[in-house]
């Protein structure tokens, strides 16, 4: 800082000119605009700064989402030497000591990581050590450093995916000179058609013969059993009892 001394030109008696000089700011002036200057400062360090949110109760100081760090007089004289760290200072206990503190902002645990221990007044955020997720079935992505959830498994459709693979199989280009012979779609579904009446003409073509060969068997039967009873009667007929001839034989006796 330069200080500059003013003088004034005075006339003397006799016509001559004089100078004085004189000290406008005194040495004691000085050193009270420095003590002012000092304590404005410390003031602005230890002013309250905005918050967007509510305050700490008993560190006002500190917004939400931070949390009080208790200093030391030695880490109080380190840490105000530091740019940007603003210090504050409280009345703590039943002596009325002063107890000078530091905001600092509260860790985030990744996305969806367990927090073990909730960010408070005087201690910070503890997120679990071993990555664990909130949610179980979630895994932890060491790239993104946070939980995500399983990757869904695709649906397997294994009627469709053969008709997906001829319709996305591009058509093969013929080379000049060839002909193709392609079936027109009516002639092709009139000769499905046909192998499939076929087949079923066929069906009750089968049916209908095992059925009257199993009905002139069963008359066969039926009239083999008829005549072999009609025989039997008549072989009854003509063969003799042996009780008629004994009937005869007495009867001749008594005569």
């Amino acid at each position: 800082m330069c200080l500059t001394t003013p003088h004034v030109n005075t006339r003397t008696d006799s016509g001559m000119m004089r100078s004085e000089t004189f000290s406008s700011i005194r040495w004691s002036n000085m050193l009270l605009l420095l003590v002012v200057f000092v304590s404005a400062h410390s003031v602005n360090a230890t002013t309250q700064h905005a918050c967007i949110g509510d305050r700490l109760a008993r560190f006002p100081g500190c917004c939400r989402g931070q949390y009080a760090r208790i200093l030391t007089n030695k880490e109080k004289e380190e840490w105000s030497l530091e740019k940007g760290i603003r210090i504050f200072n409280r009345v703590h206990g039943t002596k009325q000591r002063q107890q000078y503190y530091t905001c600092v902002p509260c860790t985030q645990c990744g996305d969806g990581i367990k927090v073990d221990h909730q960010c408070r007044r005087t201690t910070d955020t503890v997120c679990s050590p071993t990555n664990e997720c909130t949610h179980p079935a979630w895994h932890f992505d060491f790239g993104t450093k946070s939980c995500r959830p399983p990757i869904p498994q695709p649906a397997k459709h294994t009627s469709v995916a053969p008709y997906a693979t001829t319709a996305q199989t591009p058509k093969r280009k013929q080379p000049e000179g060839s002909y193709e012979t392609q079936i027109p779609e009516d002639e092709i579904d009139v000769t499905a058609n046909t192998s499939t009446l076929w087949s079923q003409e066929q069906i009750q073509t089968i049916v209908i013969i095992v059925v009257v060969v199993v009905t002139v068997l069963l008359l066969l039967l039926i009239g083999m059993m008829v005549l072999v009873i009609r025989m039997k009667g008549q072989v009854k007929k003509f063969v003799p009892s042996p009780y008629s001839s004994q009937n005869t034989s007495n009867s001749s006796v008594n005569v």
